[in-house]
């Protein structure tokens, strides 16, 4: 009987530092959510992430045979061993997609290193057999998603972290997604290190 395919995807999870500042922004947000409730119930109905599966995807692979992890894992090293390690910190909150919002969440910055880690592994994927991710990439930690419509992008507006914290990241996460009706649960799988042939 073959295995059941893993729910997938590669993610930088967040630290404690970083994390804190999130928890901060979720407050304000869910505070404005409430707000907007309580003037019009109706209007938008958010669901807020659990702090700990804040993380900051990369690239998300959908279901996979088990026999291809093993492969995924493989290519992805041998395409980040260039990447030396860099720090990320949080920025501003925001309303997204921009036309109609289903979710709030917090950018990352700067996003330059992100976003090479993310293309180096959309090609190991691809490698792979995957179709490449077609979305623009934006580094970003999801805290709710919405329910219906009337979600708008001045609701997130004027919020952000305090971007003192800073995280240093030397690893990417290879994370199975478990949906569940309280939540979805990650479980890492694999570490792929940054920088494995960058010499010193």
């Amino acid at each position: 009987m073959a295995e059941a395919s893993v729910r997938a995807f590669f993610a930088v999870g967040l630290d404690a530092a970083l994390r804190d500042e999130a928890r901060t922004v979720a407050s304000t947000l869910r505070e404005r959510i409430a707000a907007l409730r309580r003037q019009s119930p109706r209007s938008v109905d958010a669901r807020f992430t659990h702090e700990d599966g804040w993380h900051v995807t990369l690239r998300f692979l959908g279901n996979v045979a088990p026999v291809v992890l093993g492969e995924l894992v493989s290519r992805a090293r041998t395409a980040v061993e260039e990447i030396a390690p860099f720090d990320i910190r949080l920025g501003w909150a925001m309303a997204f997609p921009p036309r109609r919002p289903r979710a709030l969440a917090l950018d990352v910055v700067p996003r330059e290193p992100l976003a090479d880690v993310a293309l180096r592994l959309d090609r190991a994927c691809a490698d792979c057999g995957f179709e490449p991710e077609a979305r623009a990439f934006r580094p970003h930690v999801t805290l709710a998603r919405t329910r219906g419509a009337g979600l708008r992008e001045r609701d997130a507006e004027g919020v952000a972290a305090l971007g003192a914290a800073r995280q240093r990241v030397s690893d990417v996460v290879l994370f199975q997604s478990e949906l569940r009706p309280s939540g979805a649960r990650y479980t890492p799988l694999e570490r792929v290190e940054l920088g494995a042939g960058v010499h010193p």
